[in-house]
């Protein structure tokens, strides 16, 4: 039974990760039609890394050079892309992906393979779904709490 509710909820997590996806195209598309320039930045981003990747791989002994001054291409397009999104009154991390948890990233799972806080709360809850327990706590809760309730004497035990 755990093992079926925890792949229902690895199939949520793929959902929330594709949806996030395709939100951030979406996005995306909105900036480089506003923005051209940004979606050929983008490219050259792109192109810069892939061209390095090629490079350490062909020459494994001496790649220093090449890979530091791919970096400060990189990072010279990243400033020119963010002054052109402030220009246009687009925030900076508007093409991120915005994950429902940044901790595990919608995985549900920690870089060290443990799970993350937001898959046990999310098993705790289909416990409780299961259980019935969910509806009874809707009603029977703290905030509900009433301790007026109670008398202000003490409790006498006789033994």
């Amino acid at each position: 039974m755990y093992k079926d509710i925890l792949k229902e909820l690895s199939i949520e997590y793929e959902r929330k990760r594709d949806r996030q996806l395709h939100e951030q195209r979406i996005r995306k598309e909105k900036v480089y039609k506003k923005i051209p320039a940004i979606k050929r930045i983008d490219e050259d981003i792109l192109r810069t890394g892939l061209s390095v990747s090629k490079y350490i791989i062909g020459n494994p002994d001496n790649y220093k050079e090449s890979v530091e001054k791919a970096r400060k291409t990189i990072e010279k397009l990243k400033m020119e892309k963010a002054y052109l999104m402030t220009e246009s009154n687009i925030p900076v991390d508007y093409m991120d992906i915005r994950y429902d948890c940044e901790t595990c990233k919608d995985t549900g799972y920690l870089d060290n393979g443990n799970q993350c806080n937001c898959l046990k709360q999310a098993l705790v809850s289909r416990a409780y779904k299961m259980s019935n327990i969910e509806n009874v706590l809707q009603k029977e809760n703290f905030k509900t709490f009433d301790i007026n309730i109670f008398k202000d004497e003490p409790l006498e035990m006789k033994g």
